[in-house]
C-alpha cells in the first residue's frame, strides 16, 4: 500500500466534511423520530384509551 500524503489541510477538510455529514444524518433522524412520535400519538388517541382520556380531558375543563 502507498503512503498518502496527510497535512493538516487533509485532516481538516475531512473533519469538515465529517461534520457536515453527521448534521444531515442528525436532522432526518430527527425528521423520521418526529414523524414516527406522531404517529404515535395519532394511534394512541385514536385507540379506546386515548378516547377516554380525551372525554376525561373535555370533562376536567368544564369543571374549570
Amino acid at each position: 500500500m502507498k503512503n498518502l500524503p496527510i497535512d493538516s489541510e487533509t485532516i481538516n477538510k475531512s473533519l469538515d466534511i465529517l461534520d457536515d455529514t453527521t448534521k444531515e444524518t442528525r436532522k432526518e433522524i430527527d425528521k423520521t423520530t418526529a414523524k414516527g412520535v406522531s404517529k404515535l400519538a395519532q394511534l394512541f388517541w385514536a385507540s379506546p384509551i386515548g378516547r377516554k382520556a380525551d372525554i376525561y380531558i373535555s370533562q376536567k375543563d368544564l369543571i374549570k
